[in-house]
């Protein structure tokens, strides 16, 4: 990833989510943009500007690989800054993938 690239999320913001034929919920999706990286005690911070609600916090973030048509997982969305005056700034934070797995691959009984 790099920083400009365009993202997507994807979660049920406001409790809301799209059907399908089948009954089966499925969840809407926003995009924005990479807008830098951080570190917080050896995690690997996204931050993404793209107005979004709650409900998103949890969901893939997603990228196009190498500018490539496949996409990949790049994060897991944690949440959005809200300002001193209760206004959602804009701005998302994810959790680089890598964070995820590693803590999955540390914690077998997780995925039995």
């Amino acid at each position: 990833m790099t920083i400009g690239q365009q993202v997507y999320f994807l979660g049920f913001p406001l409790g809301m989510k799209g059907g399908s034929p089948y009954d089966y919920p499925y969840p809407l999706a926003k995009s924005g943009v990479l807008s830098g990286v951080d570190s917080w005690h050896g995690t690997n911070l996204l931050y993404i500007d793209g107005h979004a609600n709650r409900g998103f916090s949890g969901g893939p973030l997603i990228c196009y690989e190498n500018q490539t048509t496949n996409m990949q997982i790049a994060g897991v969305v944690t949440s959005f800054r809200i300002d001193p005056d209760s206004v959602n700034s804009g701005i998302g934070i994810a959790v680089d993938i890598r964070h995820v797995i590693d803590l999955i691959n540390s914690n077998p009984q997780l995925t039995q």
